[in-house]
């Protein structure tokens, strides 16, 4: 009677892992598809290109020190995930030692108006050459990004009349 109750337990608890979520019970092909459908719904990373381009201007004052100034950089140009699009950044800048002096923040905008947002962790322009490296990391967004994670990496060039171009390569999740 013992080793009969212990048998029907089990029976039970194998069927509560076999049911689905409407209270099927799934066949054994059904389980596995499951189980896939759930592996193919977790985030995948892809890959990220793109190239941009577009002007500096300066803002206004925006830290303790009267040389640390907000920058304001717009740009157009296309990505992959995103086709053509904007890119809005701004960042307050300290003059003096030509490095952000507070979190660089960006957004691209794509043409149907889904966002990705990202914060630069080591942004940098050489002030005697005038190239650009930084690392974004992406932290949401809007519409299909709205759950976005990954990493960009920029490259590019800073001129003298304020106009710039780069290279975005990477990664996203959404």
């Amino acid at each position: 009677m013992y080793a009969h109750r212990w048998t029907g337990g089990a029976l039970v608890a194998i069927l509560a892992l076999a049911c689905s979520d409407d209270g099927k019970v799934l066949a054994p092909n059904d389980a596995s598809e499951a189980t896939l459908r759930l592996q193919q719904e977790a985030p995948t990373r892809r890959p990220f290109q793109g190239h941009f381009a577009g002007t500096t201007a300066p803002g206004a004052l925006c830290g303790e020190e009267a040389w640390e100034m907000m920058i304001l950089c717009q740009g157009r140009g296309t990505a992959t995930h995103l086709g053509n699009a904007t890119l809005d950044l701004s960042a307050c800048w300290d003059m003096a030692a030509f490095l952000p002096a507070g979190p660089v923040s960006a957004t691209f905008t794509s043409a149907n108006g889904d966002q990705i947002a990202m914060t630069a962790n080591d942004f940098g322009i050489d002030s005697q050459t005038g190239v650009m490296t930084g690392t974004y990391i992406i932290d949401g967004g809007t519409g299909r990004f709205g759950s976005a994670e990954g990493e960009l990496h920029v490259t590019g060039q800073h001129f003298p009349d304020n106009t710039w171009t780069s290279q975005v390569t990477g990664w996203i999740t959404y």
